[in-house]
């Protein structure tokens, strides 16, 4: 029975990639990837992102471990202007990929 579940767990890998937790960017990175998504509003990869990273200012997030989970967290960066500009833009925005992924994180790290 291990067996079958480690042969299951393997193809299950092969098939989907292994799982990677998203980059936590620093205030200039976001701002380049702002940057990014206004020229290019269609790129979903960059908001998608940008999404996440606004989460991530947004909780004080500062790493993650090897299993995808908030690792680091500084509360100074929650309480921060990046995270208050993030909160502004993830309700304001329409970009659907922009606030569905903001959200899911939000959700995700809560």
């Amino acid at each position: 029975m291990k067996n079958r579940l480690a042969v299951t767990t393997l193809v299950c890998v092969s098939l989907f990639g292994q799982i990677e937790s998203p980059s936590v960017l620093t205030q200039p990175e976001v701002e380049r990837l702002e940057a990014t998504v206004a020229k290019s509003p269609g790129d979903r990869g960059a908001q998608k992102l940008l999404a996440q990273n606004y989460a991530f200012f947004i909780l004080g997030i500062t790493s993650h471990d090897a299993f995808c989970q908030a690792s680091g967290y500084d509360p100074a960066k929650a309480a921060g202007d990046v995270a208050k500009h993030a909160r502004a833009i993830l309700q304001e925005t329409k970009l659907a990929v922009l606030a569905g992924e903001g959200g899911q994180e939000l959700g995700w790290e809560v």
